[in-house]
């Protein structure tokens, strides 16, 4: 049988590559940094300052991951990604490369549940990837770890490298992702009690072997066989050229057989994925007959419930009518009871009734006008009762017939008359006693009563302004006291005092009110005097610091009357105001300072962060631009900011931006060296077997059989307890 030889280079070429992208892939993973003792958190870029907040990260992962299925949130910071592969220029896919590599070797969540999380950070690039295993596609939602992503970059800040409360607050929020899916999960398998029937349906399917184990086997066959690998790659680098040319045949022929393995692993898959989606399928028709079955049941509970309830209900009732009618038989027998002594009652009132009435017929008999003497007797007895009260009315009014108007007897007038009105007609017929009269002596009384008080009041008023010390502050009170019993009195008793008087009255309560307020005025402007002189003394030296107290002492002033103002020295009123002038010029000054001062802080804060990463950054022509717009920024500052800002700082600056452009310069001549060098060698065609090149196109090679060179390992388990990458993570982030 022929053969054709551009198909046998072709294929030898394949596997030639094929071997040298596996030799780099092994090598690109001894690049990989090893895991801290504490695991969960691996600190490489130090941006976490406070180690309590490490060790409660570290203890809440380890107790989630023994509660929750062994799910293991694992955070990694590295300052450059340049640091662990041999690539300049960098991008995006990567990182996201180093972040599936990483994750598998480092063997991240339960071998099963396949449910791990590696948060990666690269804090000089700015990048960020949250690389998650396969089981995290079936318990979070689609984009969500995208969006705890997001969220931990809002807590980012990258002015004052502040990195660990996002990163505090994206493990947060996976664990209670995982505390939701989880917890939906137990619900599920809690609420699977499926009758006899479905159980029966059931049980053939049970019977299918499962296939995990063995697809499991050949990921972990891989890894093994990646690792002899390496170890050949790392005993061949000492032998000669001759036995290198064997090493690279040998590894040809293996990768021959990987091949192979791969095509056979591939079609077995396949079957595999067949039978489980044809099990998947039985599965979600027998779900979807369960959750039918359990909505019957569960309509049935409610109505037996319902049905329960409502017997309750029913049984009350009847007990409630029970005890409702015990009650009224109770009160029906009482009511009986009572009625037949009101029976009896009557029967005897009825007899006696009976025996009275025969009697008065008989007395009618023997006396027919008996009714009408009756009568008369009644009137009789009335007629003495009404003569009786009219006699005892005219003996209360007696003792006043003949008596002379006074205050005294208004009240018993006032009582004599309310009685009367009391008696009826009939009785007042009886009266004796003139009641004009009285009624005209309780007038008078009146009147009388009023003149008294108009003459108390008036020989009151009298005795105080006739006394020496009229006008004065000492008979303010006095005259006070006159002017509002005066204004109390009664209109008809004002009308008697003479008018005269009153004004005279409220003359010289008027002369005592001014004497207190002068009094009172002095009083202010000795005590505002005292105030003004004491804070003058205190303050002389017109500081900023009395500033407040020499206000107060000013707004008291303002707020007297005028008639104080006036009495109050103008010299010690110019004095508080000059102290005024100069302690407000003084703050004004102190503010001016502190502000100063402020700035000059700032702008070392400023200096102190923008020179502590050194000048080994990823961007040091950058980094040199945003150094000299802050010293233009401090050059552009008023005189008094650059003052106060330490000298040494300012040459720390420029000595930084100086370095910068130096380290600027020799990376760009390395770049070029670099670039003139792959040049030259690219002349030869093909790149050779191992170094750069084999870093560089091995990816895209491989990724024809089974993803990229990175990738390639997120489509098997790595080997150990730990799950594989199944792309749920997201895109790579920026910050």
């Amino acid at each position: 049988m022929k053969r054709n030889p551009s198909k046998i280079i072709i294929v030898v070429t394949m596997i030639i590559v094929m071997a040298c992208s596996l030799f780099g892939c092994v090598e690109n993973n001894n690049n990989l940094p090893e895991h801290t003792d504490q695991f969960y958190v691996n600190d490489f870029a130090n941006v976490f300052k406070d180690k309590a907040q490490v060790n409660r990260m570290v203890d809440n992962a380890a107790k989630f991951a023994e509660e929750h299925y062994g799910a293991q949130v694992v955070v990694v910071t590295i300052n450059f990604l340049s640091d662990y592969i041999d690539k300049e220029d960098y991008t995006e896919q990567d990182f996201e490369d180093f972040a599936t590599d990483l994750f598998n070797y480092y063997e991240i969540g339960d071998k099963d549940e396949d449910n791990g999380i590696l948060i990666l950070a690269s804090i000089g690039d700015g990048f960020i990837k949250i690389e998650a295993g396969y089981g995290i596609n079936s318990l979070f939602e689609n984009g969500k770890c995208e969006e705890i992503q997001d969220e931990g970059i809002k807590k980012f800040n990258r002015q004052t490298n502040e990195f660990a409360d996002g990163f505090e607050e994206m493990q947060s929020l996976f664990f209670d992702e995982f505390e939701k899916a989880y917890s939906k999960r137990q619900r599920i398998q809690n609420s699977e009690s499926i009758s006899q029937t479905q159980e029966q349906v059931l049980e053939p399917i049970k019977e299918i072997p499962e296939s995990s184990e063995s697809e499991r086997a050949l990921p972990v066959r891989a890894n093994e066989e990646s690792t002899v690998n390496e170890e050949s790659s790392n005993e061949a680098s000492d032998i000669n050229k001759t036995q290198k040319i064997a090493i690279v045949v040998i590894g040809c022929l293996y990768a021959f057989c990987t091949v192979l393995i791969i095509v056979v692993h591939s079609r077995i898959t396949g079957k595999l994925e067949k039978q489980i989606n044809d099990q998947e399928d039985n599965v979600s028709k027998l779900k979807d007959t369960n959750q039918m079955l359990d909505g019957v049941l569960q309509e049935e509970t409610r109505k037996k419930e319902a049905l329960q309830a409502e017997n309750q209900a029913l049984k009350r009732q009847i007990q409630d009518l029970y005890k409702s009618d015990r009650e009224k038989n109770e009160k029906n027998a009482e009511l009986e009871e009572e009625l037949g002594q009101y029976r009896t009652k009557l029967e005897k009132a009825s007899s006696n009734l009976e025996e009275k009435n025969s009697f008065l017929a008989w007395v009618r008999k023997l006396y027919p006008d008996i009714d009408q003497q009756v009568e008369n007797r009644k009137l009789e007895e009335k007629i003495a009762q009404d003569k009786e009260a009219a006699e005892a009315f005219d003996n209360l009014t007696r003792p006043y017939i003949n008596k002379n108007p006074s205050s005294d007897i208004i009240r018993a007038l006032e009582k004599i008359l309310e009685s009367f009105g009391q008696l009826t007609d009939d009785q007042k017929k009886y009266v004796l006693t003139n009641i004009p009269n009285l009624r005209q002596l309780l007038v008078d009384s009146k009147q009388k009563e009023v003149e008294e008080r108009a003459e108390r009041l008036r020989s009151k008023i009298e005795e105080v302004l006739s006394t020496s010390k009229k006008g004065t502050e000492s008979m303010l009170e006095r005259l006070s006291q006159l002017i509002y019993e005066y204004e109390g009195q009664p209109a008809n008793v004002k009308l008697l005092i003479d008018t005269a008087l009153i004004e005279k009255l409220h003359k010289y309560h008027s002369d005592a009110e001014n004497e207190k307020q002068e009094r009172l005025d002095k009083e202010a402007a000795v005590k505002i005097e005292k105030d003004i002189r004491n804070v003058c003394d205190s303050y002389s030296d017109g500081k900023w610091q009395g500033l407040t107290e020499l206000r107060e002492v000013k707004n008291r002033y303002d707020a007297l009357s005028k008639r104080v103002k006036v009495k109050v020295q103008q010299s010690l009123l110019s004095r508080l105001e000059s102290l005024l002038r100069r302690s407000e010029e003084n703050m004004r000054q102190h503010e001016q300072d502190e502000e100063n001062k402020r700035k000059a802080s700032s702008f070392c804060r400023e200096i102190e962060e923008m020179t502590s990463l050194g000048i080994y950054v990823s961007d040091p022509r950058g980094r040199a631009s945003r150094a000299q717009e802050l010293l233009d920024r401090i050059n552009s500052a008023k005189t008094d900011v650059r003052a106060k800002i330490q000298s040494d700082k300012v040459s720390e600056l420029e000595s930084y931006i100086r370095r910068l452009n130096e380290k600027a310069d020799d990376d760009d001549e390395e770049e070029e060296r670099r670039r003139r060098a792959s040049s030259s060698s690219s002349s030869y065609g093909f790149g050779g077997f191992g170094g750069s090149s084999s870093s560089h196109h091995s990816g895209g090679f491989s990724g024809g059989f089974g993803g990229s060179h990175h990738s390639g390992s997120s489509s098997t388990h790595h080997s150990g307890g730990g799950g594989h990458s199944g792309g749920a993570g997201g895109r790579v982030g920026r910050f």
